[in-house]
């Protein structure tokens, strides 16, 4: 039995069968990105509290992962286009492919070799001195809520001759306190200017140049919840409370079946998990079946495409990610990202119903 949150995704499991042919299995996230939400292209422009709300879930993710689990997690490539949106419009975390693990709960970074990540949100001091901390992220969140408040880009293109960040461009009207040139004109002042400045501040903490200047994700969070009850003063979002529940129950609820392993042999040994429906694992051949021949692509990442699927009682709906040859990441990312999912259960982080590495 793990530490569980009444709000948290319960994985279900595994399969692992080989070393070449890979595939990561997910719950499908039916409304796409948030980044499709809030660009210009958008046809629905979102509210400011579904914004606000959207960015509580996000916090929630992230303070998950830096302080809900026994070793904290840094996601290090958070953006809008991994921030997935369901049907209810909660926002989930995905891609954890070049996410790290802190040695301890104490501790206070690692050192990488490379730096990895995405233009637009490389924390800065990550970028020239290779220490990765959870203020890395922060940074990072910093950029997504000032996208979720201009609609923006990270990297503005249209604006002036050369590109220029986000935040070269918030900076001056936030001096001059200029809260209309800032927010989303699509909103057309549907919004409370209280609610509105207090997210502009928060981000831009966020985003201050060094990591001890930047607020811990707990703070984050609990300031957006104010900003959302300043909004929607009788509607109080409250953090939930940590639960514990049988994982054998929990995939149950799925019809599936789950080995049962001891919770550090999940980092150690991710081979030994499998995952069954009705007594099969997934091959390559479920796979086909799954996807109706991989007929339907839902988007492109660092491994390759990803399908939409079925799984056979079709009462469930999957996001297949299938490494390919031309993938920029490859079998490290993806292992990374299975044993860090394995590990990981909340309800605003994408979950893993399986996996497939099948050599072929």
């Amino acid at each position: 039995m793990r530490a569980r949150h009444r709000n948290l995704v319960s994985l279900i499991g595994t399969c692992y069968e080989g070393d070449n042919t890979m595939a990561l299995v997910f719950e499908y996230v039916s409304n796409g990105t948030l980044q499709q939400h809030i660009s210009a292209a958008a046809e629905n422009v979102l509210t400011w509290k579904e914004r606000l709300q959207i960015a509580v879930d996000a916090a929630r993710g992230l303070d998950y992962l830096h302080n809900g689990c026994k070793q904290p997690i840094v996601h290090r490539d958070l953006k809008t286009s991994n921030i997935l949106l369901n049907e209810k419009m909660q926002a989930m975390i995905c891609d954890f492919g070049i996410s790290k693990i802190l040695s301890t709960e104490c501790a206070t970074h690692t050192s990488t070799d490379h730096i990895k990540g995405t233009r637009g949100y490389f924390d800065p001091e990550y970028y020239t001195t290779g220490n990765l901390n959870k203020k890395s992220d922060i940074y990072s969140f910093g950029i997504v809520l000032l996208e979720l408040i201009t609609s923006k880009p990270a990297i503005i293109t249209d604006i002036e001759a050369e590109p220029i960040h986000i935040c070269q461009w918030a900076r001056p009207k936030f001096e001059r306190m200029d809260i209309y040139s800032i927010v989303d004109s699509r909103m057309q002042g549907t919004y409370n200017n209280s609610s509105v400045w207090k997210a502009i501040e928060i981000a831009m903490a966020c985003v201050a140049s060094t990591a001890i200047q930047r607020p811990d994700i707990i703070v984050v969070c609990n300031e957006l919840k104010e900003c959302l009850e300043i909004e929607v003063p009788h509607e109080i979002t409250k953090m939930p409370e940590i639960e514990e529940s049988d994982d054998n129950t929990r995939a149950a609820l799925w019809g599936f079946k789950r080995e049962s392993k001891p919770g550090i042999e999940i980092l150690n040994s991710i081979q030994n998990w499998s995952l069954e429906t009705e007594g099969q694992r997934f091959t390559y051949s479920d796979l086909v079946k799954i996807t109706n021949n991989f007929a339907s692509i839902i988007g492109r990442g660092g491994f390759g495409r990803v399908y939409h699927g079925t799984l056979r009682n079709e009462l469930h709906q999957v996001a297949v990610k299938l490494l390919t040859s031309s993938s920029r990441q490859g079998s490290k990312e993806f292992q990374n990202e299975v044993k860090l999912l394995m590990t990981t259960h909340h309800r605003n982080v994408v979950s893993l119903i399986g996996y497939r590495d099948e050599g072929r």
